[in-house]
C-alpha cells in the first residue's frame, strides 16, 4: 500500500463528505482535511467524531503537502480549483463532470497533462459490481452483434439531498453547474466504458421545467446518437420521476442484455428465455464501488482491471455533453467535435 499521509476534500457537498469518510475508512491513521467554503449550505454532522478537520479556504502552500486532493467543489469551479492545488498536492482526483463546459475542460486537460502529476476523473459508477459484471456478460453474450443501447436515469430532484433545499442545490443551479445532462453524465461515460466512443448525438427533448431549480437548468435531456463502431444509442435523462429508475437495455441481433443499476439485476432474453436472471449484486454496492475507486486511485499496489476515467477521457464526456447542447439549440445531428 502506497504511503498516504494527508488527504484534502475541496467541496462539503454529499460528493466531498463521502469521499472524506470513505478515505477516513481506507486510511484510518491518515489527516483529513475538508473545504467548506462559506457560501456551502451543505450539513456536515456525518463527519462528527471521524477525525476530519474542516477547512473555510484552500491552503496557501507550495510544497505538494497533501497526497491526495479530491475536487468536489461544483463543476463551475473546477478549473480554478486545480489551479490552486498544482502546488498543493501530489495527485488530483476530480468529482465528475470534469467542468461545466467543454472550453474550461480543455484547459484544464493541458494543465494537468502538461503538470505530469496523477489525475482522474471520478466516475466510480464502472466500478460498481453491477456494471463490472454487466461489461463481461455484453462481452460474452453470445447473442450476435450489438445493435443498440438505451440507457435511461430518472430520478425526483427532491429525493437527491433530503437536508437540503433543491433550490440551493448543485443540481438545480446553473451557475454551479446544475442540470442533468452535466449531472447525470455516468451514463454518456457507461457507453464509451461498455461499447466505445460517441461519434454523433441528436437532441430529442431538452426542457427546463417540473422541478424546483432556477429555470436555467435542463430537468430533461433525452438524445440519440450512434457510436464510431455503429451502435445506434439512446439516453434519457430527468430529475423529475419517482420512484427513481435506472435501466440500461441493450438489444443483439439475437436478443438482450438488461442490467436494473437501482437493485443491481441483470437479465438475458434471447429464443430460449425471456429476463432470465444472470445477476445479483450485492448490498452497499455503492459505497463499495465508491471504496474501491479511491483505493486504486490513492494505492499503486491495488490491482483491478477497471480503470480510472483519465483527464482525456473525461474531456470526451464533456465533448458530448457540448455536441447534446448545440443539437437542441440547432435542432440538427451534431457531430462529437473531441476526437476519441
Amino acid at each position: 500500500m502506497s504511503l498516504i499521509e494527508r488527504i484534502i476534500v475541496i467541496g462539503s457537498g454529499s460528493a466531498g463528505r463521502r469521499h472524506a469518510l470513505t478515505f477516513r475508512e481506507i486510511f484510518p491513521d491518515s489527516h483529513i482535511d475538508i473545504v467548506k467554503r462559506s457560501r456551502s449550505v451543505q450539513p456536515l454532522e456525518s463527519l462528527n467524531d471521524r477525525r476530519i478537520n474542516t477547512l473555510k479556504e484552500i491552503p496557501q502552500i507550495d510544497n505538494n503537502d497533501y497526497d491526495v486532493a479530491v475536487i468536489a467543489s461544483p463543476s463551475t469551479f473546477h478549473l480554478a480549483d486545480v489551479k490552486t492545488l498544482m502546488t498543493i498536492s501530489r495527485t488530483i482526483l476530480i468529482e465528475k463532470p470534469l467542468t461545466s463546459d467543454l472550453n474550461s475542460a480543455l484547459e484544464l486537460q493541458q494543465i494537468l497533462n502538461n503538470s505530469g502529476k496523477k489525475s482522474a476523473v471520478a466516475y466510480h459508477l464502472k466500478f460498481s459490481e453491477t456494471v463490472i459484471v454487466l461489461k463481461e456478460k455484453l462481452q460474452m453474450s453470445g447473442l450476435g452483434r450489438l445493435i443498440s443501447a438505451n440507457l435511461n436515469y430518472s430520478q425526483d430532484l427532491l429525493l437527491w439531498r433530503p437536508n437540503v433545499d433543491p433550490r440551493q442545490s448543485v443540481s438545480a443551479r446553473e451557475d454551479l453547474g446544475g442540470g442533468v445532462l452535466l449531472e447525470f453524465s455516468h451514463e454518456i461515460e457507461a457507453i464509451h466504458h461498455l461499447i466505445g466512443p460517441i461519434e454523433w448525438v441528436s437532441s430529442k427533448e431538452m426542457s427546463f421545467h417540473g422541478a424546483p431549480t432556477d429555470g436555467k437548468v435542463d430537468t430533461i435531456t433525452s438524445f440519440i446518437g450512434e457510436t464510431k463502431n455503429g451502435v445506434a444509442i439512446s439516453i434519457h435523462l430527468d430529475m423529475l420521476t419517482r420512484p427513481p429508475t435506472r435501466e440500461w437495455n441493450f438489444v443483439f441481433e439475437n436478443g438482450e442484455v438488461n442490467a436494473n443499476l437501482i437493485s443491481g439485476e441483470i437479465f438475458m432474453s434471447n429464443q430460449i428465455a425471456k429476463f432470465k436472471k444472470l445477476h445479483q449484486s450485492g448490498p452497499n454496492e455503492r459505497d463499495r464501488a465508491g471504496a474501491l475507486m479511491l483505493n486504486r486511485f490513492a494505492n499503486t499496489s491495488v490491482t483491478t482491471k477497471i480503470n480510472l476515467c483519465d483527464i482525456d477521457e473525461g474531456v470526451k464526456v464533456m465533448g458530448v455533453i457540448d455536441a447534446v447542447s448545440r443539437s437542441a439549440q440547432s435542432k440538427r445531428k451534431e457531430i462529437v467535435s473531441v476526437e476519441i
